[in-house]
């Protein structure tokens, strides 16, 4: 029984591990970036997981893994309807197996643009797509494979209470070759401005991992909040938390968001 037990908690280990994901930053919603305008968002993300779910959506005790990542987003708008997107990204990862391993090295960096396809003045819609690198630093649980992620924006501004605010939903698929499962995402964010200074954000990050071969599927539900504080203008500083609420052979993750943002 032990050994069907120790079994068990390392296949959802390696499921927790395989399926960590980032993009905890509050990232650009659907709007444009003016002509020649943008903005750079550096953002470290620092996660931790002792507890995974299992195929039934239990928490289970796992030996656990950390992982730190460090990631610079850009954006800059090109004309009135595009958008090009740059994320450079690194990522040290750490499990405690059996075996114990850890790896360093360049994460999932994407690339790409975002193209306006309606816009209402305070409502818009968009698309958008990144071809997504290699993810070097995990390459110690998989042989990891390029991939694409394809994404309809939907965002809007209103007041809430007379405290201007903005809605951002997003919703996308992502491809991947080799051993790694395709994914739909959706992805909610409201942010409120009580203050001009001082943006309070609070976000929802929903991935459903798509069978693929002997892989079965994954769910993993998380909420996040965090508030970007505006230091100098057009410099702004970001710092959050976020948890797992919710998944199937996932990781119960816990972690932190700071980030600085220039606008210019």
């Amino acid at each position: 029984m032990r050994g069907a037990r120790r079994v068990l908690r390392h296949f959802v280990c390696m499921f927790a591990l395989w399926t960590c994901a980032g993009f905890h930053a509050a990232r650009a919603g659907a709007f444009m970036e003016a002509p020649g305008a943008g903005q750079i968002i550096v953002t470290s993300t620092f996660t931790d997981s002792t507890r995974a779910f299992d195929a039934a959506g239990r928490v289970v005790p796992v030996l656990g893994y950390r992982k730190l990542e460090i990631s610079a987003y850009g954006e800059y708008g090109v004309t009135e309807w595009l958008t090009a997107i740059a994320s450079p990204t690194y990522e040290s990862v750490w499990s405690g197996g059996p075996p114990e391993r850890s790896g360093r090295g360049a994460g999932a960096s994407q690339a790409g643009a975002r193209v306006r396809l309606l816009d209402g003045g305070a409502q818009v819609v968009s698309a958008q797509t990144t071809i997504i690198a290699p993810n070097v630093a995990e390459s110690i649980w998989r042989n990891n494979s390029a991939g694409a992620d394809l994404r309809l924006l939907y965002g809007a501004r209103f007041d809430a209470f007379s405290v201007p605010a903005f809605v951002d939903i997003q919703a996308a698929y992502r491809h991947f070759g080799g051993q790694i499962r395709d994914e739909m995402r959706l992805d909610a964010t409201i942010g409120l401005r009580p203050w001009s200074s001082v943006l309070l954000l609070a976000q929802s990050f929903n991935i459903f991992g798509q069978p693929h071969g002997a892989l079965p599927h994954w769910r993993s539900h998380k909420l996040q909040a965090s508030v970007v504080y505006e230091v100098f203008p057009g410099w702004s500083m970001q710092a959050g938390a976020f948890a797992s609420v919710f998944g199937v052979n996932t990781g119960v993750e816990r972690g932190y968001v700071t980030a600085l943002w220039r606008r210019f």
